[in-house]
């Protein structure tokens, strides 16, 4: 389906007005249009590679006090994002305001300049072990999240150690991945019967279904 005229649609009155300038192109392809973004509404790649275009090419435009909501943050196929995401927080260039749903909300409290990205994009180029010390960045930053600030933190919040869990498998570490799946679980018979038991149930039956890993798919789906 063209979604396109779905969204102009929509969006009429604030395209007429030249709020939004509704453009469809590739991430890639895709080209800022103001040298100073002050909201950023990412639905998030599900890997690294593909956030990398943000970093270089949206990030260094954003001005502190400026707001990016990285969309499905907590979802279980985004472990690489949420590395880049506990670097970003771990050198102070963004700090988390709030939760919705699988949303994180951020505002930027440090420039980032093109050295910076060049930096984190190295630091991402890591060998897995390390990679999995920035994820536990993010988990550390998004426990300390104030309970007013996080929605439905029993659900989401775990979704980031299934994230983990797939990505260690992913690598080949399969007993890393099961000791994290193992406390998942156990945490889901606390909660039996609930809407987080189910959640976390049919998240781990993906994982499984796909075999850890949903890269073969997402070539497909790109044309790789």
């Amino acid at each position: 389906m063209d979604f396109f005229p779905v969204f102009s649609h929509y969006l009429k009155d604030y395209i007429d007005a030249s709020i939004v300038h509704p453009v469809r192109a590739e991430l890639v392809e895709s080209k800022p249009y103001s040298n100073s973004i002050i909201l950023m509404h990412i639905d998030s790649p599900k890997f690294y590679d593909d956030f990398k275009v943000i970093l270089f090419k949206f990030m260094p435009r954003m001005p502190n006090n400026s707001v990016i909501i990285f969309q499905d943050f907590f979802y279980h196929w985004s472990a690489t994002l949420i590395a880049a995401v506990g670097i970003l927080l771990d050198k102070n260039y963004i700090e988390i305001t709030q939760t919705a749903a699988s949303s994180l909300a951020c505002t930027v409290i440090k420039d980032i300049e093109l050295n910076d990205a060049i930096e984190i994009d190295s630091l991402m180029k890591k060998n897995a072990s390390e990679l999995e010390v920035f994820i536990d960045k993010a988990i550390e930053h998004c426990r300390n999240i104030k309970r007013d600030k996080f929605d439905r933190p029993n659900q989401f919040f775990q979704r980031l150690g299934i994230a983990k869990a797939q990505y260690m498998h992913e690598n080949g570490n399969i007993d890393g991945c099961n000791r994290i799946l193992h406390n998942i679980i156990k945490f889901c018979e606390a909660h039996k019967g609930t809407a987080v038991e189910h959640q976390m149930a049919a998240d781990i039956t993906k994982l499984k279904k796909f075999n850890y890993s949903i890269r073969k798919l997402y070539e497909l789906d790109h044309n790789i």
